[in-house]
């Protein structure tokens, strides 16, 4: 049975081709990313799995305003086995990661490219791959009138890329009927050239808004204004140091340390001349195993309600007014302060007390 279902795989290569093409030339970014969501890219491979005969087909949609049509959609296909009461799951999903800067590209990235052996095209590894061998999966057991041992089901969801609120989770929280304790679930998501490499688990993962609030101001005067943008430069400096503070390895894991990398950053001012009052950018925390799963930072210490030394800074009193943005003691984020200045954390004020200090040499 392997060796014919093998070579029926083989037989379909140009057939996975093509479905791979037509996957990439549906732009399924989510919401969340300024995308159109997946609506078009579910329609498509509804359309192909009634094309294959399958007559379990259901729809799942989650609701959810931000797209067209309201819901965002999810699809389960069963394939009959021989032990009808033990499911083996694909699961793949549907949205793709944005494109990034279109500059950048040497090709369309919507459009595939075939190039040394390779299909080049957004979401063709992730995760279009997973919906191409799925499909083709099932096609050869259909193709070559074999009844699987386990009724296959086929799970294409959406929203994987963003946390999966209206996707998989969505179909656990909502319809835990789909899943039983006794079902087998492989998540083509990963792999090797060879077939051999199986993945048994992932990173834990955190995003982190931070926001830096200063006082705008014309740039000429940078003495009357506090700028957000600076300190939160010296922040993303300083969080290098989170490498050294969970620097716990797992060979499990490729990279097996953990990460830390900031990312997205939000447009501040749309001007040269003016000094930003507020600055935003996000990082992205990928934790490997050891240790408590997340401490990243402790409780904001509250606001000062007396003008006595603050914390961390004994030589320093607050002047009249600005008692509430005094420096936090260094306990409130685990880094490690520099022998020159007090590292800055998340909150807003710490920050941009941090780039008054750079600029000027002393406490805001």
């Amino acid at each position: 049975m392997k060796n014919i279902l093998l070579k029926k795989v083989s037989e379909l290569e140009n057939e996975g081709i093509e479905l791979m093409k037509n996957l990439i030339r549906i732009n399924a970014v989510g919401p969340k990313n300024n995308g159109p969501g997946e609506n078009e890219k579910a329609k498509f491979l509804k359309e192909y799995l009634q094309n294959l005969g399958i007559e379990e087909i259901k729809e799942y949609p989650a609701p959810d305003a931000s797209v067209a049509g309201g819901a965002r959609p999810n699809l389960v296909a069963l394939i009959p086995g021989q032990n009808r009461d033990q499911k083996l799951w694909l699961i793949s999903h549907m949205d793709i990661v944005p494109e990034g800067d279109r500059s950048k590209w040497a090709t369309d990235p919507f459009e595939p490219v075939i190039r040394d052996g390779k299909i080049y095209g957004r979401g063709s590894e992730d995760n279009h791959q997973g919906l191409v061998s799925s499909l083709l999966t099932v096609k050869a057991f259909l193709a070559s009138g074999i009844m699987p041992h386990y009724t296959i089901g086929l799970a294409f969801v959406s929203d994987e890329e963003t946390g999966s609120t209206f996707g998989l989770e969505y179909l656990v929280n909502n319809h835990p009927d789909i899943f039983a304790k006794e079902d087998i679930v492989i998540i083509p998501d990963a792999g090797s050239k060879d077939g051999g490499m199986i993945e048994i688990a992932e990173k834990s993962i955190m995003w982190v808004k931070i926001k830096t609030i200063g006082k705008q101001v014309h740039a000429s005067l940078p003495d009357l204004g506090i700028n957000a943008f600076r300190a939160a430069s010296h922040l993303v400096v300083e969080l290098e140091n989170l490498r050294h503070l969970y620097n716990t390895r797992d060979d499990v894991f490729d990279p097996p340390q953990s990460t830390f990398e900031p990312t997205k950053k939000e447009a501040n001012v749309p001007n040269i001349n003016t000094l930003p009052g507020e600055d935003v950018f996000y990082l992205d925390c990928r934790r490997s195993a050891g240790g408590d799963c997340w401490s990243l930072g402790g409780r904001r210490p509250d606001r000062r309600r007396d003008r006595g030394p603050i914390p961390g800074c004994p030589r320093w009193r607050p002047p009249p007014g600005r008692w509430d943005r005094g420096c936090p003691s260094p306990r409130a984020w685990p880094l490690r302060p520099s022998s020159t200045r007090r590292t800055p954390g998340s909150s807003a004020w710490w920050g941009t007390g941090s780039a008054r200090r750079a600029r000027s040499g002393r406490p805001p």
